[in-house]
């Protein structure tokens, strides 16, 4: 539809931030009139001439009117409209020492379109960042009514527009509420085979989105006016100490178990151990002084194995909490270690997790030092992703809240998040963009100051929700409603309505459904009964009919619907599980599972039963086959495309480990055995 533009944009500026009253319009691109020009420094950074190429090929896809670039000593431009974007001659009458580096001002004046952004020099601790005016462009362009809903060109909605009006007045951006907003880890998925052009597109998309981190290197995000730099979530201990250098000569940096030193874990009692981590973070922040922050965190899910005096004395008093086994051994050692940095590096951030069995915080530290950062980590049984963050009945949801506000009233440097919303272990549809603008408004106000989203997104049943993710993370007060609407609308086309029912249906029955949902989309495939996959599938039989024929639609539609046949299908699994199976008892902790060899891996959940099927475990095989066949020309499901040699993925599944995506690691043992619950499954598949 093509259109005048004038209304929205007017409401948009009035909405974003502090607005000079306006009683005049000027008319950007208009009819008959000569196309504006964009002006910027001739000595203008890279992010600034990046904004400048962002804004002319918007505005040319919107208008079909050429913009061209100039730079302000080039020649006279008063006869013509300019769009003046950063520091420049043009701005130097704008007020933006006090910005900081991501705020912005949107100046609209009689023939000229300011947008000028905050920069930040490059200090201990600080990489040199200036995102400030390429964010303002792109908000600029999301009042017109832009979107990137997706990292390929397909993706975009960019509406058409002959003309643009604007409304006279000053709008300064206010501060982002969080700090790091990061995603991907710099590439489109985390175990489909990316080329380097899928690279680039996750890279423009999430800083389009305005994520700052997560591009890849830092000399990639210097065009998007720099990242944040912390060194997020790295279980750090083999890396500092790794047994294959250390071992051998000094076996008393590693653990003592029953009598012997071990190589998988740490000694970090020892004195000398403490002092080379120390010297170790503070020789890394040295060699790149602009990083925030770096790791003192112990391998995954262990941290805890010493039985030596040393270690054992950093534990006492023992810690009551829940999650918290050896959360006094990980925080004594990570204070003292920060002590240690503050003293030739004073301005790094030491940071480990609260996570697995240090997820609670210490009952044996008052407080921690000035420059220690704590990643909290809702997984498994810390989060559940049905309910409201502060819905007291909610024991886990009151865990996360709890554990977060005993953290804060340690003092830290600052709190972060390290998300597992992402399916790590459901490739399926995840809808919680309710849940997660829940979430962030309410991480804001627990003093939580950053996000960290890693990779393995199925872009095709779980597309929506990552995009909102982009948007709640900048702006968690966003009115979810109307983006929601917004999307179905650009994205469906005529299938807008009859995917609208598919989206809320789906928000509606995971809150409305019994069992916990945790981090990694574990629990969802329960959602899926017979009743609600009959209806989700007539609204995606009404979306398709509409879209027959159109070819941008039908592809945006082709991922959604994979998402629901891969649900479709976990449900008519599960179905015949319980019409062919025989009741088992699950196993113990230190027992193989029953599966077959090629879906085997350590059980971790003991209680309860499950119906053992060979039906149901060679359907789970075709389900796995299939999600490869749809996964050719789009990422839908971040999987390999192709299985490796047989012999290997059944070792590596026998071991538990991640073959070719992450959720492989879980989804058999979930689907099958029912391993995310300790309950009778008789009772859990009532429904099916």
């Amino acid at each position: 539809m093509r259109k005048t533009l004038y209304m929205v944009v007017a409401l948009y500026f009035l909405c974003a931030g502090r607005v000079d009253a306006a009683t005049e319009t000027m008319a950007l691109i208009a009819p008959g009139e000569a196309a504006p020009v964009i002006v910027i420094g001739k000595n203008a950074s890279e992010a600034e001439r990046y904004a400048a190429d962002e804004m002319s090929v918007h505005l040319e896809l919107i208008t079909g009117r050429r913009i061209e670039i100039l730079h302000d000593q080039q020649k006279s431009i008063d006869n013509v409209k300019v769009i003046a974007l950063g520091q420049s001659k043009l701005t130097d009458d704008e007020s933006i020492a006090e910005l900081n580096v991501e705020q912005y001002v949107i100046d609209i004046q009689p023939q000229r379109l300011v947008i000028v952004g905050g920069r930040r020099p490059a200090s201990p601790g600080r990489p040199a960042r200036d995102s400030g005016t390429l964010y303002g462009v792109y908000e600029f362009l999301e009042s017109l009514g832009v979107r990137w809903y997706r990292p390929e060109p397909w993706g975009a909605h960019i509406p058409k527009m002959t003309e643009i009006k604007l409304p006279e007045g000053k709008t300064i951006s206010s501060i982002p509420p969080f700090q790091t907003r990061s995603t991907m880890g710099g590439g489109m998925s985390y175990s489909r085979e990316e080329t380097r052009k899928d690279i680039e597109l996750a890279q423009i998309w999430a800083v389009r989105n305005r994520t700052n981190s997560g591009y890849g290197s830092p000399s990639i995000g210097v065009r998007f006016g720099g990242m944040e730099q912390h060194e997020t979530g790295r279980h750090n201990w083999p890396y500092l100490i790794p047994a294959s250098e250390y071992f051998e000569e000094h076996p008393e940096y590693f653990a003592l178990v029953d009598g012997e030193r071990v190589p998988y874990d740490h000694c970090v009692g020892n004195p000398e151990v403490q002092r080379i981590f120390a010297k170790k973070l503070i020789a890394r922040a040295k060699a790149n002084p602009e990083l925030s922050s770096l790791s003192v965190e112990p391998s995954d899910a262990r941290g805890g194995a010493c039985q030596c005096d040393l270690c054992l004395a950093l534990d006492e008093p023992r810690n009551p909490r829940a999650g918290g086994r050896v959360s006094n051994r990980v925080s004594r050692l990570g204070n003292l270690v920060a002590q240690m940095v503050a003293q030739e590096a004073p301005w790094l951030e030491v940071q480990w997790l609260a996570y697995s069995n240090h997820t609670a915080a210490p009952s044996n530290v008052d407080k921690l030092q000035p420059n220690a950062q704590i990643m909290l980590c809702p997984i498994n049984g810390w989060d559940d992703w049905r309910k409201p963050l502060l819905d007291k009945s909610n024991r886990h949801n009151a865990l996360f809240v709890q554990m977060a506000k005993d953290w804060a009233a340690l003092e830290p440097a600052g709190l972060t998040t390290f998300l597992y919303y992402n399916g790590y272990g459901w490739p399926g549809p995840l809808p919680i963009t309710r849940t997660l603008a829940d979430r962030m408004r309410n991480y804001r106000e627990l003093g939580i100051r950053g996000h960290y989203l890693p990779a393995a997104v199925s872009w095709g049943p779980a597309g929506l929700d990552f995009y909102m993710y982009t948007r709640l993370v900048w702006n968690p007060d966003l009115d979810i409603d109307a983006e929601l609407d917004l999307y179905y609308q650009n994205y469906y086309g005529d299938a807008a309505q009859p995917m609208k029912a598919y989206h809320e249906r789906l928000m509606m029955a995971l809150k409305d459904n019994p069992y916990h949902v945790f981090s990694g989309g574990r629990g969802m495939h329960m959602l899926f009964t017979p009743k609600l996959v009959k209806e989700l599938g007539g609204y995606m039989d009404k979306a398709q009919a509409l879209v027959m024929g159109k070819s941008l639609y039908e592809r945006r539609l082709y991922g959604v619907w994979a998402g629901y046949d891969f649900s479709r299908r976990i449900s008519e699994l599960l179905a015949l599980k319980k019409r062919t199976g025989t009741v088992s008892v699950k196993v113990s902790e230190d027992k193989q599972s029953e599966l077959p060899p090629d879906l085997a891996r350590p059980a971790f959940v003991g209680g309860g039963s499950y119906y053992q099927s060979a039906e149901a475990e060679e359907a789970y095989r075709d389900l796995v086959r299939w999600m490869r066949s749809v996964n050719q020309d789009d990422p839908v499901f971040d999987m390999k495309n192709k299985p490796q040699d047989d012999a290997a993925e059944i070792i590596y599944a026998k071991r538990g480990q991640n073959f070719g995506a992450p959720f492989l690691h879980y989804l058999p043992s979930d689907v099958l055995i029912g391993l995310h619950q300790s309950m009778r499954e008789e009772d859990l598949l009532k429904d099916f």
